[in-house]
This record gives C-alpha cells, sequence and structure tokens, in this order.
C-alpha cells in the first residue's frame, strides 16, 4: 500500500468518525438532522445529500432535510417528484442497511425516459450519479439517504462515499433503532393519556387499517356484548357493515391528512343511535423522526339515545325548524345512520328527491354539513 492509498483511507476514515459523532448527537436529538446532512456536503464538495421518511401508503414526505439542493427542487421533490422516483423501486427491494452506487447498480441511462429524470434531476445538470444508503424500511415507510453529485465526480466519489457509508451505517441503523424506541413510547403515552380522559366513552386507538393498538375498559365491555362494536382478530370491526366501511375510509382519510376527512360518523344498533369521533394522535417529537411506527386515530364510541326516543321526538325538529313532514321523514332516518340512498328506499322516494329535502333541511336549520346537521338534529332530539 503507497502512502497516497494510505492517505486516503486515512482521511475516509477521520471523516467517517466525524460523521459518526454528528449521527449519534441528532439521534438523540441534541442537534437537528440537518446537521449531518451538512456535514455530507461539506466534506464531499459539490454534492447533494439529503435524508428522508418516505410514507407510500399514505403517500407523504413526512420528514425530509436536503444540503446544497435549490428550495425550489427541494419544494417540488416534496410535493411530487418523491413518489415519481423510479429509484424508491429499487430501493424497496434492496435489503436493509444496503449502500449502492447508482452507477453500478442501477444507471441513470435507465430512467432517461421517465418525468423524474427529465422534470426534476436533469435540469440541475450536477446530480446525475449517486451513492445511497436504504437506513430502514416498514409498514410502507422507507428511510432513505442519498448523496448525489456530477457524473465527472464519480471516479473520486463514488467508492469513497460508499465506503464512509459503510462505516457509520452502524450509527444510522442505531438512530432508526433509537428513534422506533421513542415513537413507540410516545405513541403508548399519547394513547394512555387519550384513553384516560375518555372514561366516559368507549375508545380505542387503531391505525390505518383498523387494527387496534390499545382501548380503554368501556370499549373492552363493548367488544364482550358483540352488539355495536368488535374486536375480530385485534382488527376493530363495526357490526354494521356499512358503517364499517364508512369508518374504514373515514380512519384511512384522516390519516392521510385529506382535507375532507370525516370526523363524525352515526350509525344505529341494537335498536340504539350511535355516534362515533375521529380524532389524530398526535405525530411523534422530532428525536423519532428516523422511524417507521404507524400514524394512530383515537376513535370514541358513544351511545346517543334509543330508537323510540327518537320516534316520539321527531315532532320536535317540525316545531323547531317548521319541517315538512317529508323532511322530518328524512331527518329520522339521517338520525338512525342511514345513507341517503338508504333514506330514499325506506321512504319510497328516489335518490334526487330524498337531496332536494335534505337541500332544503340545510337550509331551514342553518346547518352546512351533514356531519353538523347530525349533530343539530341529535340535540333536538334528545
Amino acid at each position: 500500500m503507497d502512502a497516497r492509498t494510505s492517505r486516503s483511507e486515512l482521511e475516509l476514515r477521520r471523516i467517517a468518525d466525524n460523521l459518526s459523532a454528528v449521527i449519534d448527537e441528532a439521534s438523540f436529538g441534541l442537534s437537528p438532522w440537518q446537521a449531518v446532512t451538512d456535514e455530507i456536503a461539506r466534506v464531499f464538495p459539490g454534492s447533494m445529500a439529503s435524508l428522508h421518511r418516505q410514507d407510500f401508503v399514505a403517500r407523504d414526505l413526512n420528514f425530509l432535510v436536503a444540503s446544497n439542493l435549490d428550495e425550489a427542487y427541494f419544494k417540488s421533490f416534496k410535493q411530487h417528484y418523491a413518489f415519481v422516483n423510479p429509484w424508491v423501486d429499487v430501493w424497496k427491494r434492496e435489503p436493509n442497511g444496503a449502500i449502492r452506487i447508482s452507477e453500478q447498480h442501477s444507471p441513470v441511462r435507465l430512467i432517461a425516459n421517465t418525468e423524474f429524470y427529465n422534470d426534476w434531476l436533469k435540469p440541475q445538470k450536477t446530480l446525475d450519479a449517486a451513492v445511497g444508503m436504504k437506513i430502514d424500511c416498514a409498514n410502507g415507510i422507507l428511510i432513505h439517504l442519498p448523496i448525489h453529485y456530477a457524473m465527472d465526480m464519480a471516479e473520486r466519489y463514488d467508492a469513497a462515499i460508499a465506503q464512509v457509508l459503510k462505516q457509520v451505517r452502524g450509527n444510522f441503523m442505531r438512530a432508526s433503532l433509537i428513534a422506533g424506541r421513542i415513537a413507540e413510547a410516545e405513541q403508548r403515552t399519547a394513547m394512555k393519556s387519550a384513553l384516560l380522559e375518555r372514561a366516559n366513552c368507549s375508545a380505542v386507538v387503531v391505525d390505518r387499517n383498523l387494527r387496534l393498538h390499545d382501548a380503554n375498559q368501556s370499549a373492552v365491555d363493548r367488544f364482550a356484548e358483540g352488539n355495536a362494536i368488535r374486536s375480530v382478530a385485534d382488527f376493530l370491526s363495526i357490526a354494521d357493515r356499512n358503517t364499517h366501511a364508512r369508518l374504514r375510509q373515514a380512519v384511512w382519510m384522516l390519516l392521510n391528512g385529506a382535507p375532507e376527512a370525516k370526523s363524525r360518523l352515526h350509525f344505529s344498533a341494537a335498536g340504539n343511535l350511535w355516534s362515533i369521533t375521529l380524532a389524530r394522535l398526535p405525530a411523534v417529537g422530532p428525536i423519532a423522526a428516523l422511524n417507521t411506527a404507524p400514524q394512530l386515530a383515537l376513535v370514541l364510541f358513544e351511545q346517543a339515545m334509543a330508537f323510540n326516543v327518537v320516534d316520539a321526538n321527531l315532532p320536535r325538529l317540525t316545531e323547531a325548524f317548521q319541517l315538512s313532514p317529508a323532511e322530518t321523514r328524512l331527518c329520522g332516518h339521517l338520525v338512525r345512520g342511514l345513507t341517503l340512498a338508504d333514506c330514499a328506499v325506506q321512504i319510497g322516494i328516489s335518490v334526487e328527491t330524498a337531496r332536494s329535502h335534505l337541500k332544503r333541511v340545510f337550509d331551514k336549520t342553518g346547518a352546512r354539513r351533514q356531519a353538523e346537521l347530525m349533530l343539530l338534529l341529535l340535540n333536538i332530539l334528545r
């Protein structure tokens, strides 16, 4: 081994040692993760380093730091191009901890006809070559560290960056493990607190697939009864199939950040009206950024009233809002948890006629959404 090679290896080891210290500090929250990508970009001048946590189920890039990347390209990557990046499919198949050099394992020429390359990578002109590392992948979430640079730097940077990443791989894996443990602890605390505060109703915590993560005693008792809600193979299940499908969709949309996600649902079971309230549990803190824990939702079930109470008090709606008999009948079926189409069948009218009735009910009550209308009707009927 000649002196030049020896110095090069010593220099790379020094770089790796310094980077290891920065990673360890970030994993315990002593410095931001941005410091890690800044250090990489500093010791490999002209490179762009990024670290991100990408949720493919929710289609969300919920953690991203990058150094030496233009702000406009940073924003466009986060908003769109991360989800059309053809290299992601390659990384999904790689084992955890894999380190790959793009020109050796997935050359840029193979993606030359893609939207990602032509509209995002190519215009930057200096990012065609890359080395990357897969840090973790679970629950549809990939944690990835790519380092890009110009093709004419590949001969100098490919092997050098791969060697540094190999030496700091253990630090990143430990950081991911620590983040996971912290995320689990934070979620347990959030779950226990949320359930404790809702002792007056049946409360459960689920993920986007309705897998049960926790439940209070009231919910456990309801599961045992099996009339309204159930626990089936550790998944939340609603006795009414239509309501189960609506709840599943509502939880999915809530945890995926959809602006039109519903926060309240109603259904009927065993002769009673039930109200469902949804809330997203807080996201974990910045120390747990590199984790693959699923997002969780709090689901509250409250028995609103019995059918006989609804039937007896329907005249109150007519009096309170000057509803017609047809509009009152529609409201009575709505509060039982029926869809508008089901209401039309029960009353014996077309869906279009039911929709016209509902529009007039909105006008007379001042409600703007069906969930708001339901709350208003239930308060009057109690």
